[in-house]
């Protein structure tokens, strides 16, 4: 699996099928946790349809995540004392704040998009020998809206225990109160480096619209190949990735 897959199969799992509404194909509302400007180029040049506008948005999104993947994110934990560190957080305070827009199309045209307050989002997970354990996920509802969230990772590049992407069911997000998901544990045997992407989709039932969070790539760390039980290898971070 190459990166470039990878990326598209996580996009692929937050990916939701557009929701029927009463109102005209022409005039409706999508929420959006991109930026402001993105958010309202969707409205401005896919304006015809909520199937448009989620399309637009989708390809920014794959648009964003090179990026992602450039530049990565997080910080280390659980200092090993010895040269290595075993942990790693994407964001070192509560969460990363994301914006979150209700834009509103009425006869096609962008009519506003209104903030309605932050999502907050998380991530983390521990290695312990050849295990990448505690893949957990965090999402946290800033806004009075009452938001629904699916979370997913993949493991990247792929190989022997490097997993295609893991999505939770779709869980209500009542205000204030953090939504998480812990994925199944990762199991990497073979020498190589190796990284896990982070993504989200938000539901707002309300105005029948999801929305997909930008993609956030971990720390590229490494793993010695499995030797045997006297001295079996394991993964972790250099100290210098910090």
């Amino acid at each position: 699996m190459t990166i470039a897959l990878g990326l598209g199969a996580l996009l692929a799992a937050l990916v939701f099928p557009a929701t029927a509404t009463a109102a005209p194909k022409d005039t409706f509302q999508y929420g959006c946790t991109l930026s402001l400007d993105t958010c309202r180029e969707a409205g401005v040049q896919a304006g015809s349809s909520p199937a448009a506008v989620a399309s637009y948005l989708d390809t920014a999104a794959k648009e964003m995540s090179a990026a992602a993947f450039t530049t990565q994110y997080g910080y280390l934990t659980n200092n090993g004392a010895n040269g290595r560190f075993y942990g790693w957080k994407l964001k070192k305070g509560i969460s990363i704040p994301l914006n979150y827009y209700r834009c509103q199309v009425v006869n096609g045209q962008l009519v506003n998009c209104v903030l309605h307050g932050e999502i907050g989002v998380q991530a983390s997970f521990f290695f312990n020998g050849h295990q990448v354990r505690e893949i957990k996920t965090t999402v946290t509802n800033l806004t009075p809206l009452p938001l629904q969230v699916l979370h997913a990772s993949v493991c990247l590049p792929g190989g022997a225990g490097c997993t295609a992407p893991v999505a939770s069911p779709v869980t209500p997000m009542p205000t204030n109160v953090p939504n998480n998901h812990v994925a199944p544990s990762l199991y990497l045997p073979d020498v190589g480096a190796y990284q896990v992407a982070f993504g989200w989709e938000v539901i707002d039932p309300p105005i029948s619209s999801s929305a997909t969070t930008p993609i956030y790539g971990s720390l590229i760390f490494n793993c010695e190949q499995l030797g045997p039980v006297t001295d079996p290898g394991e993964c972790y971070y250099f100290a210098g990735n910090t």
